[in-house]
């Protein structure tokens, strides 16, 4: 008799447990380490951007401290010789 309980004790639980809708969400995301790669992806390439902006920014502020270290007949013959282009 004791046995018998405990059966359907059990054939309760799992009908329970199966139809349970939280049992039903799956959460296990396979998509995951593809989704960390591609972030890994777009960060790399973000932070070398950010890198390559800050260089051209130091670049062109040192340009412009050494155009105006420099005398006048120098700084006419360094634009003539290295004329900026405009794009």
């Amino acid at each position: 008799m004791i046995e018998q309980e405990h059966r359907q004790a059990a054939t309760l639980r799992n009908a329970l447990d199966n139809n349970d809708p939280m049992n039903a969400i799956n959460t296990d995301d396979e998509a995951d380490d593809a989704e960390y790669e591609a972030w890994k992806l777009r960060e790399l390439r973000r932070l070398k951007r950010d890198k390559e902006e800050r260089d051209a920014a130091e670049k062109d502020h040192e340009e412009v401290e050494k155009l105006r270290t420099m005398g006048e007949e120098e700084r006419r013959i360094e634009l003539r010789n290295n004329p900026k282009v405009c794009s």
